[in-house]
């Protein structure tokens, strides 16, 4: 079959290596199908094997790379993540859609590139705040801007936050601090350093600022300078039978700048920005000392909610549980639900 050619020329040249490598994973998970991995090496691994050979100069290069794609495929087939009957349906249209597009940066580094994507693509399938396949359609638009693979697997992590991944916020900003003006402008939404064309030192400039305005969780460049208001911008949480993580209406509480919500089971750190809002298990146990009791907001009985000069009533969160506040969310809970509700200058 044509387009098979590359996959299988290589395959060839080393079949016994690659028929041992099977037999030894086969060994490990007996329910390893022959025929399901045959199709996965058919249906995903060709067609990205044929885009690398365009690309290596000589057969010992494309072996490198398909010796790295064998075992990812291998190990992804192993796990039900790949093939007929995936657990996980997005790592194919990682395999689809995104793989193509990095064959430079595959063929240059390709055990590195194949498992960090895999990797980011499953993580971002199993956080149920994220959307992964925003992840990919985000790195395929980028995808020819990308000079190196650091640049990459930078642009991966910053995107990871942006597609949902909250609680990356940290990691990512300290990621985008390293990238491209131009690449960080297009992963956040601003559109000014990409498209009025500007120097280098002018879009360094307003990469500066940027970075600056992000330290904000809610900013939002689309937003007029002045123009912010109190507003809801978030609702998180829900209950354990319905996939929520609450057995029972949760309170809040804050220590340090980080708030925390628990119920008669467990605490959970809450990550949130203009982004997401993921909240993380940590067992039964609060950070030690007494939680910190100074707001940056107020809000009384009747739901009115003030920040400095701002004022605006949330009936809606009338008769409120319990609430806690950073310096840039409030988060309060209600007798009744499930869910924690935000409210921020934005």
């Amino acid at each position: 079959m044509a387009e098979l050619t590359a996959l299988a020329e290589a395959l060839l040249r080393r079949r016994d290596d690659y028929n041992q490598r099977f037999l030894r994973a086969r060994y490990l998970q007996r329910r390893l199908a022959p025929d399901d991995f045959q199709d996965v090496l058919r249906r995903y691994a060709a067609p990205v094997a044929e885009g690398l050979a365009e690309r290596t100069s000589s057969d010992a290069e494309l072996d490198t790379i398909v010796s790295a794609l064998y075992d990812l495929c291998l190990q992804l087939t192993a796990q039900d993540l790949l093939g007929p009957g995936a657990r996980v349906p997005v790592l194919a249209e990682l395999f689809d859609e995104l793989l193509p597009c990095l064959a430079g940066l595959i063929a240059e580094q390709p055990e590195r590139v194949l498992v960090a994507l895999c990797n980011a693509a499953y993580n971002l399938a199993l956080e149920p705040a994220a959307d992964p396949r925003c992840w990919i359609a985000r790195l395929v638009a980028l995808a020819p801007r990308l000079a190196s693979v650091d640049a990459l697997l930078l642009a991966g992590q910053v995107a990871a936050w942006r597609c949902g991944m909250a609680h990356y916020r940290e990691s990512a900003l300290q990621a985008a601090r390293q990238l491209e003006p131009d690449l960080l402008a297009a992963l956040v939404d601003q559109p000014q350093i990409q498209n009025e064309p500007q120097s280098e030192a002018q879009n360094e400039k307003a990469a500066e600022r940027l970075l600056a305005a992000l330290s904000d969780p809610w900013f939002d460049p689309a937003a007029r300078v002045g123009e912010k208001r109190l507003q809801r911008v978030g609702r998180v949480g829900g209950f354990v039978g319905f996939d929520g993580p609450f057995i029972e209406p949760p309170e809040v509480t804050r220590f340090g700048e980080r708030i925390y919500a628990l119920d008669s089971q467990q605490a959970w750190l809450l990550f949130a920005d203009r982004f997401g809002q993921v909240l993380k298990g940590q067992g039964s146990d609060l950070p030690a000392g007494a939680p910190d009791d100074s707001t940056h907001f107020d809000i009384d009985t009747d739901g009115r909610v003030s920040c400095g000069k701002h004022r605006a009533r949330f009936p809606e969160l009338a008769g409120w549980r319990s609430a806690a506040s950073t310096e840039h969310s409030l988060v309060v809970t209600l007798p009744h639900s499930h869910y924690l509700f935000l409210v921020a200058l934005r």
